[in-house]
């Protein structure tokens, strides 16, 4: 028999995408559009577009059928 804890255990392994980190609202990724490019992608998101304003980098992206933008 499988106790509580190692059944969620196991549960959690199985949802897809549950291994993403999870960007936070400050976080800076990177800071060149390369870098900030390469920190998304290895997270799962597919980056739809990077643009450079007034020294910061702002992204929009798709995580699991759902638009972010960072």
């Amino acid at each position: 028999m499988i106790n509580n804890g190692k059944l969620d255990l196991l549960a959690a392994l199985m949802i897809p995408g549950a291994a993403f980190a999870q960007i936070n609202e400050g976080e800076t990724l990177g800071t060149s559009e390369a870098a900030v490019r390469a920190a998304l992608e290895s997270q799962g998101y597919a980056v739809l577009e990077i643009e450079v304003e007034d020294d910061e980098i702002e992204a929009e992206v798709t995580l699991d059928g759902t638009a972010y933008k960072i």
